[in-house]
């Protein structure tokens, strides 16, 4: 049988086909987090719709910005910087750049992402407008972080961002311009921005019509102009004609100010201002400043210009185009600062001696000396200090000055409550004091009293300065006089120890001058003034500190000849004792007290200390009668004659009765004395009679020579004649007598009737200066005094002076070599 065929299943028993596609889901949230995982989407519309939605949240609120970062959106947002997508780009740099205006955010960028390649691979041509502006504008926020400025150097950005900076957008390019004055500001983008050919660019959009593209390349010139190369290539690329010409543009003046910043800063090189001189373009630009209505303008320009006088090149260019007259304007101004800045101006165009007579000529003088009353303080400091620099070396300013009533001003700002006027004022004194009128008119006019109040004030500069002044005006002897009336010697040692070392070398040099006066020298003494001055010599350091310490200890020691002796044991035949008062104080010892005043000496008691041998000369010796008085001219023949006799026979009772003579013509006849002068000593009368007697009897003397052997023979007759080596020398009896006499330690060397080295010495000294014998008053060791002379040969004028050592003890009248064996015998025990 044949077998059954399987019967076939129909088509309808078929199962229909599966639909694989998903259906589209809407959804609809307000969580940020889901919209943040709608980033990870590979559909770009998703993704896109995702971006646009944390746009709009983020703009609301800079608190949904903060929560978006914290919920970790600003890395995938970078990521999809480099989507393959143009929307995804677009739409994800957008909400970037709204997230970068926040710091924390930036601080993800930095630390977590590298975001600078991605953003700037969107600021090429191929991208859409719109993501070239959103990611030049995220740039923009970045490159203010320094940080930022590196890497953004490291990856050249400064390249693709002047390339974008040609795009017709103005959007995109203000943000480019922006992102390269931000990078200027880091030093080590200036020479990429030049490589790069950033400068061209813009100087050319100073010309745009947007008054914020102008002022980000004004700001981008400014930080590129402090280096060299920069500032060259702006000159190349004839960028001074293009920045003149902004200033030209009267509708563009709100921006005036920063491009005179940008010509400050060029205009320091001296070639650059050569280049501005040569075409023009500096007479053009201080017209500009005249003319201008800006405040802020003339300040910068004062300020510019003040700068770039300091470098002397650029200062004689200016004073070519006559930058004077410039200067001057701006002085009439009505703001303080525009005339601060013209007076900073003209202080250092007057380094120039012709400057400084054009200045004097055009009235600047005047116009300074009305700026010295406005109450604004650092008008009247600026317009002091310009002043102290136009009167250097110029009379005719002086003269201007003091016609104008600046010495009054001038004084009236040393007392001034701001330190820089009294500085200022004081310098400008200090300047004017070298003319001898000004220095009179100066001192009459309280200056001395004003700058002594200055020693006093707490800034050491303003004490410096007075103490330069005071100085210069202690040259004439009305200021030194007036220095003492004012009570001006405590401050002068107050700043000697003063811890600048600058016043303390100003007030040494002071003192050196003031000490001329021997009543100033003996006040510093009195207050210790000379210890303090020894001290500095031993302990000061630099030259010029060692100097002017020196100086003042030697004029100190030259007009306070009892304090030259106590230290140095000496006085040279150029040391007059003459018309003062002079007193033995004995030896400084080693750690002995300090010296003591003759003041003070005075006011001891006569039982603590021993007596001291005093000099009185301050009275007048009196004219000699007329009938049968020998004149202090008398010849020769005279002098010689009464020494003849003297030598002859006549005894010391007969000479001293020819002095008690003389004495009772003095002293007899109270109107045969002159009016005594201050001092504290009484009137010696005895001393007065040697001077008589040396002067009639010995002046007429044919030589040194033989002046100082007679004059030496006649101080031993009044000692009580030679003595033996072996006898003894010392003489304290008769002084403590007349001390106890007295009532006082000072005793007077002419009352002293018998004396040894030291009182013979003292008066040989005396006399010899009443002579015009050129002597010194020399102490040894173990009470030895002694005197040396200046001798010259009676029979060759040419022959060279000798120095002798006078015997007044031994053999009186014996000159001898002080070379030679028998004056080191005379000299030691």
């Amino acid at each position: 049988m044949p077998k059954s065929k399987t019967p076939k299943k129909k088509d309808a028993d078929k199962a229909p086909p599966v639909d694989e596609k998903f259906q589209t889901v809407e959804v609809s949230t307000s969580n940020p987090r889901t919209v943040l995982l709608m980033l990870d989407s590979p559909e770009p519309v998703v993704v896109c719709k995702a971006c646009e939605v944390m746009h709009k949240f983020i703009e609301k609120s800079d608190a949904n910005c903060t929560e978006l970062n914290n919920l970790g959106a600003v890395c995938p947002l970078v990521n999809l910087l480099s989507s393959p997508d143009k929307a995804v780009r677009s739409f994800s740099v957008i909400c970037l750049a709204s997230m970068a205006r926040n710091a924390e955010v930036r601080l993800i960028l930095l630390k977590k992402c590298d975001c600078i390649p991605p953003l700037l691979a969107l600021c090429t041509p191929d991208e859409e407008l719109m993501t070239q502006e959103r990611a030049s504008f995220t740039i923009t926020h970045l490159a203010g972080d320094y940080t930022f400025k590196v890497k953004l150097l490291q990856n050249s950005a400064q390249d693709q961002l002047v390339k974008l900076a040609l795009s017709t957008d103005p959007d995109v390019k203000r943000n480019c311009i922006k992102s390269l004055s931000l990078m200027a500001e880091y030093y080590e983008s200036r020479p990429a921005l030049l490589e790069a050919g950033a400068l061209p660019l813009v100087l050319d959009c100073l010309s745009s019509e947007y008054a914020i593209i102008q002022e980000l390349c004004l700001n981008a010139l400014h930080s590129c102009a402090y280096h060299s190369g920069c500032r060259k290539a702006i000159i190349d690329s004839d960028g001074l004609t293009k920045i003149v010409s902004f200033l030209g543009q009267k509708d563009w003046s709100d921006l005036h100010t920063l491009a005179v910043c940008v010509l400050g800063l060029i205009m320091e090189d001296a070639d650059s201002m050569a280049a501005l001189q040569g075409s023009g373009l500096l007479m053009q630009l201080l017209t500009h400043i005249r003319e201008s209505t800006v405040i802020e303008v003339k300040k910068q320009s004062t300020k510019t210009l003040a700068k770039a006088a300091t470098n002397a090149i650029n200062r004689s260019i200016l004073h070519e185009q006559k930058v004077e007259k410039t200067f001057l304007d701006l002085l009439s101004s009505e703001d303080p600062c525009v005339i601060v800045g013209a007076c900073e101006g003209l202080t250092e165009m007057a380094a120039l001696s012709s400057s400084r007579q054009v200045m004097g000529t055009e009235g600047c003088v005047t116009s300074l000396a009305q700026c010295l009353g406005r109450e604004e303080d650092e008008v009247r400091a600026a317009a002091t200090r310009t002043l102290a620099t136009l009167v250097c070396d110029a009379p005719a300013n002086c003269k201007m000055l003091e016609d104008a009533g600046g010495v009054e001003l001038l004084v009236g700002l040393l007392q001034d409550t701001v330190a820089s006027c009294r500085q200022y004022a004081a310098e400008c004194v200090a300047t004017m004091a070298p003319d001898e009128a000004f220095r009179f008119e100066l001192a009459n006019s309280g200056a001395v009293q004003a700058l002594v109040d200055c020693l006093s004030f707490a800034d050491t500069r303003v004490q410096s300065s007075a103490m330069q002044a005071l100085g210069m005006l202690s040259c004439d002897c009305i200021a030194r006089q007036l220095l003492l009336e004012c009570n001006g010697v405590p401050p002068l040692l107050t700043c000697l120890q003063s811890p600048s070392g600058e016043l303390v070398q100003r007030t040494a040099w002071t003192i050196a001058i003031a000490a001329q006066s021997s009543q100033v020298a003996t006040a510093i003494g009195q207050l210790g003034g000379l210890d303090l001055v020894q001290r500095l010599c031993s302990t000061a350091t630099g030259h010029a500190l060692i100097e002017s310490a020196r100086m003042a200890l030697h004029k100190l020691l030259s007009s306070n000849l009892p304090a030259k002796y106590w230290i140095s044991g000496r006085l040279d035949h150029t040391d007059i004792i003459r018309d003062t008062e002079f007193f033995d104080p004995g030896p400084a010892l080693s750690g002995s007290t300090p010296y003591t005043s003759l003041s003070d000496l005075l006011s001891q008691s006569v039982t603590c200390h021993q007596p001291v041998l005093t000099v009185s000369l301050l009275a007048k010796l009196p004219p000699p009668p007329e009938e049968g008085s020998v004149n202090l001219e008398a010849s020769q023949s005279v002098g010689i004659n009464r020494t003849k006799s003297r030598q002859q026979g006549s005894k010391k009772k007969g000479k001293m009765e020819r002095g008690d003579s003389r004495i009772s013509e003095i002293s007899d006849d109270p109107s045969t004395v002159s009016e005594k002068l201050p001092g504290l000593l009484g009137l010696d009368t005895g001393l007065w009679a040697h001077i008589a007697y040396t002067r009639e009897n010995l002046a007429g003397l044919g030589s040194v020579e033989d002046q100082a052997t007679e004059l030496a023979k006649y101080v031993a007759d009044s000692f009580g004649g030679a003595l033996e080596r072996s006898g003894p020398f010392g003489f304290e009896l008769p002084e403590g007598q007349l001390m106890r006499e007295q009532q006082s330690i000072a005793v007077p060397l002419g009352e002293v009737k018998a004396g040894g080295f030291q009182h013979r010495a003292l008066l040989y000294k005396v006399l010899c200066d009443q002579l015009g014998v050129p002597c010194s008053l020399v102490r040894g060791e173990y009470g030895r005094h002694w005197n040396e002379v200046l001798v010259r040969g009676q029979c060759d004028e040419s022959e060279s002076v000798r120095v002798c050592v006078v015997d007044l003890v031994f053999s009186p009248g014996a000159l001898m070599e002080h070379t030679s064996p028998l004056a080191a015998q005379y000299l030691t025990i």
